[in-house]
């Protein structure tokens, strides 16, 4: 999506322009929402929801705000997108134009645009402007095939919309503002932020990806598998000098079963991960990384497979809970440690008296710093 911007508030030549707000074109807004501007004004644009891609992008040096994503009791055909711009001055808003945009058939977006120029920087040329997008709820579950933001210095909210709205896929990018979901559902989603928290509830079928930098991610998430695609429903969360806190619900779509892979990486905070449910003769993948702080996991009862924990200074340990067998069958809770020397710490977690061979796995490491195990 990104392109150079040159001019004052200057459209892209691959963003074909379909229709632009700017000037007198803008409708005033009698009282502004925003107590820090005296002024403010507003442009609406719809887009068809059966676009292949809805995307919103903002480009130019004057460019900051919100961006809300909510669901709609209104219905209909279209995606609505509401563009408020606050400012100080008439002419600072001469600087800046938000367009409807089509990037090629099927690809429908809104764009807001203001001057590169670094000459426009007094408190008196500053403009926020707030974005929502509402979502007509229909009587069947929306299905959105793709929704994307480029958006660098605005905050994502997303409301609650998991139950209403399904995204085939999501892609979320910002800087230096936080994002925040109240529930989402999604095949594939990727937010990327930085220097800012991400926080919420994810619920994802295929992949998700969360991403910033010195800031924490506090993430609930739920993967759903499905074992007849033999291919497993990912998890990555990835921030440095931020914690990493995440409960994660694993469910299959046969009950049993499936295939999953989780990653968490941090440096310099502490790290837990606490698996709340897991399908019973499921595969779990799970590797989290931090430094100079503590790392903890703990898994559902129906985890099976070898276990990897690394420290310096500090032994790493494990606790094996006293559940009973989740299949049902009275199986007994095995947990065998194979060496403990120099900070490493491996074993094998399975059910059953006899050994098996699993191909689950779970690693937990840290420097400087305990590290825990729970399964």
């Amino acid at each position: 999506m990104r392109s150079d911007v040159q001019g004052a508030g200057h459209v892209p030549s691959d963003e074909p322009v379909q229709r632009c707000v700017e000037g007198e074109n803008w409708s005033q807004i009698s009282s502004p929402g925003s107590s820090k501007y005296p002024h403010a004004a507003r442009a609406v644009f719809d887009l068809p929801i059966s676009s292949d891609t809805l995307y919103l992008l903002a480009q130019g040096s004057l460019t900051h705000g919100s961006a809300t994503i909510l669901d709609s009791q209104e219905g209909g055909e279209n995606v609505k997108v509401e563009v408020v711009a606050s400012f100080y001055t008439r002419e600072a808003l001469t600087r800046a134009k938000v367009c409807s945009l089509q990037r090629r058939s099927g690809e429908n977006g809104v764009g807001i645009f203001t001057p590169e120029s670094p000459k426009h920087r007094s408190k008196k040329d500053k403009i926020q402007f707030d974005i929502v997008v509402r979502i007509p709820i229909q009587r069947s579950h929306l299905v959105v095939n793709a929704f994307e933001t480029e958006l660098p210095m605005f905050t994502h909210i997303v409301g609650d919309i998991a139950e209403t709205v399904e995204f085939r896929r999501l892609s979320l990018l910002g800087s230096s503002m936080p994002m925040t979901v109240t529930s989402l559902h999604a095949h594939h989603a990727k937010l990327v932020t930085s220097n800012s928290p991400i926080t919420g509830s994810f619920n994802s079928s295929a992949s998700l990806e969360l991403r910033t930098s010195n800031a924490p991610i506090n993430a609930n998430v739920g993967l759903l598998n499905d074992p007849a695609r033999k291919t497993a429903t990912d998890l990555i969360m990835i921030t440095s000098n931020g914690r990493i806190h995440s409960s994660i619900s694993l469910t299959s779509s046969k009950t049993t079963n499936g295939l999953f892979n989780v990653k968490a990486r941090t440096v310099n905070q502490p790290l837990e991960l606490i698996y709340d449910t897991s399908p019973v003769d499921s595969i779990v993948h799970s590797e989290a990384l931090t430094s100079n702080s503590p790392a903890s996991v703990s898994h559902h009862s129906a985890f099976e497979g070898k276990i990897a924990l690394k420290s310096t200074v500090f032994l790493p340990s494990v606790d094996k809970t006293d559940v009973s067998d989740p299949s049902g069958q009275g199986r007994h809770r095995s947990l065998e440690m194979l060496e403990a020397a120099g900070g490493v710490l491996t074993g094998v977690v399975y059910w059953g008296a006899e050994r098996k061979e699993v191909t689950g796995f779970t690693q937990v490491v840290s420097t400087n710093s305990p590290v825990h195990l729970q399964v």
